[in-house]
């Protein structure tokens, strides 16, 4: 995760993974509370991986003003998804998968914890049989703006997201020694 501004990124992980493992919700508030007095973050977008997720988390970035588009993984958010009016999360799933082209995308508004996400459910890029879905929950709502805005992570333009590409993929025992 970064906060780009103009051309300067500066890459969070290294304050939020001091511990090792994934953040928690609380070390993620923490961390934004400060960037949020040091950088004007309401009305921009935070572009997220699957352990950037939770409740609190959500709730906490809404009411920051920030908007969100997290990838999610399939057992995230059934509840809640199920429970809200059209179709039920299996049922998405389903929709999803019979979709004719991996452009076709599944999307429904939910409500949580009084605030409004939207889940996009899309078929995979990658011909992955584990992982045949992608997930997403966001603040936003047009399905496009969710998919396109998640790409801009591993765009050229994202540099640091690349690099921590390979690095997760090639050199975990560098990681572990840090």
């Amino acid at each position: 995760m970064s906060i780009t501004t103009h051309l300067l990124a500066t890459d969070a992980r290294h304050q939020l993974n001091k511990k090792g493992g994934h953040s928690s919700e609380e070390d993620r508030q923490k961390l934004f509370a400060e960037a949020c007095e040091r950088y004007q973050l309401s009305g921009k977008i935070l572009l997220a991986d699957r352990e950037f997720i939770g409740e609190k988390w959500l709730s906490f970035l809404v009411s920051k003003k920030i908007d969100s588009i997290i990838r999610m993984s399939k057992t995230c958010y059934k509840k809640p998804i199920s429970e809200s009016l059209g179709f039920v999360y299996s049922k998405l799933e389903k929709m999803a998968l019979k979709a004719k082209k991996n452009k076709k995308s599944i999307i429904k508004q939910f409500q949580m914890k009084g605030n409004i996400y939207s889940v996009v459910i899309v078929k995979n890029d990658k011909d992955d049989p584990s992982e045949p879905l992608m997930y997403f929950i966001s603040t936003l709502q047009d399905k496009a703006e969710i998919l396109d805005g998640y790409r801009i992570r591993w765009h050229r333009g994202m540099p640091n997201q690349i690099c921590f590409k390979h690095l997760k993929s090639n050199a975990a025992p560098l990681w572990a020694s840090i």
